[in-house]
C-alpha cells in the first residue's frame, strides 16, 4: 500500500510554480509589491485570478483594478501575496470531486478556513510569522490530494477502523502506510518548499517532532478550530483532534482559545470570495 502511496506522489501534478516563488519571497521578509508583482505576471492564469480576487478584495472602493502593478500598490504586498497563495492552492486543490467524505466537505474550504484560523492564533499571540502561518494553514492538507484522488478504493477500510473506535492518523497509518501529513512533507520536498514549510507540514500534528514546536502547535490548533467550525457531529469520527502538547507549545489557555473560535466565523466570512475561486 506504501508504494501506491508513493507512486501518486509522483504522478500528481505539480504546485504551481508561481505560488512557490510568491512564498519563498514572502517567507525572506518584507517584499517588495513590485517584486511579488513580477513574479505574478509571469503566469498568465494566476494573473487572471489575482484581478479577480483583488478586484473583490477592494469590493466598495470607486477603483477597479486592472493590473498586478495596480493591485501592488492599492493592497499592499502582504495582502497581494495572501491572494497569489490563495489562487495557486486553489488550482492545486480543486477538481477533487467526491472521492471521500473528507472532499465532499470540500478540502479547499477546510484548507482556506486553517490558513485564517492560523493566522487568528498568531495574532491572538502575537506572532511575527503571520503570513507563515497563512501559507502553512493552506498547505498543511494537500497530502489528502494523493489519498482521496489514488487510494479511494480503500477508503472503507479507513472508515471501517474509525467505526470501531480507530483515531484518524492512526487509520491512515495503518491503511496506507503513511499519514496525509507524512505524504504532504513527500510531495512538498520533491516540488522543493522551503524546510520551514516541509517540517510544518510533516509535523503539524506532532509538535513534539518538529523543529519548530510553537509554530507546529499553532496550526494543529487552528485545524482543530477549523473542524469545530465546518463538521457536522455525523463527521466528528473524521476529525483531527488537536495534539495533546498543542496548548502548551502555543501558550494558549482556554479563554484565549475561545477568544479565536469566537472570531473565525466572521473572519471566514470576511474572505468568502476567495471561496468562490474557479
Amino acid at each position: 500500500m506504501l508504494q501506491e502511496v508513493l507512486d501518486g506522489i509522483e504522478t500528481i501534478e505539480p504546485f504551481p510554480t508561481t505560488a512557490v516563488r510568491v512564498f519563498e519571497a514572502s517567507l525572506a521578509g518584507d517584499p517588495d509589491p513590485v517584486e511579488i508583482a513580477l513574479i505574478v505576471k509571469l503566469d498568465a492564469g494566476m494573473t487572471a485570478k489575482v484581478l479577480k480576487l483583488a478586484n473583490s478584495a477592494a469590493h466598495g472602493t470607486l477603483v477597479e483594478i486592472h493590473s498586478i502593478e495596480q493591485a501592488a500598490v492599492k493592497l499592499g504586498s502582504e495582502e497581494l501575496s495572501r491572494l497569489a497563495l490563495a489562487a495557486g492552492a486553489h488550482s492545486f486543490f480543486a477538481g477533487l470531486g467526491s472521492s471521500t467524505p473528507r472532499s465532499n466537505r470540500s478540502l479547499w474550504m477546510e484548507s482556506l478556513t486553517n490558513a485564517i484560523a492560523a493566522r487568528l492564533v498568531a495574532q491572538e499571540r502575537e506572532r511575527e510569522s503571520l503570513d507563515l502561518h497563512y501559507t502553512i494553514g493552506l498547505l498543511m492538507n494537500m497530502g489528502h490530494v494523493v489519498l482521496d484522488r489514488f487510494l479511494r478504493a480503500h477508503r472503507d477500510d479507513v472508515l471501517a477502523k474509525l467505526d470501531r473506535g480507530t483515531k484518524m492518523l492512526q487509520a491512515e497509518k495503518e491503511v496506507f502506510g503513511a499519514t496525509h501529513a507524512d505524504v504532504g512533507a513527500r510531495m512538498a520536498q520533491r516540488w522543493g518548499f522551503p524546510e520551514v514549510l516541509v517540517d510544518a507540514i510533516g509535523n503539524h500534528h506532532s509538535p513534539s517532532e518538529a523543529r519548530d514546536h510553537v509554530l507546529c502547535a499553532d496550526v494543529n490548533l487552528a485545524e482543530a478550530l477549523t473542524w469545530d467550525s465546518l463538521q457536522s457531529d455525523g463527521e466528528r469520527n473524521l476529525a483531527y483532534g488537536p495534539a495533546g502538547s498543542s496548548l502548551r507549545y502555543a501558550g494558549l489557555d482556554a479563554g484565549e482559545l475561545q477568544t479565536i473560535r469566537s472570531a473565525l466565523p466572521g473572519a471566514v466570512e470576511a474572505q468568502r470570495y476567495l471561496m468562490a475561486l474557479d
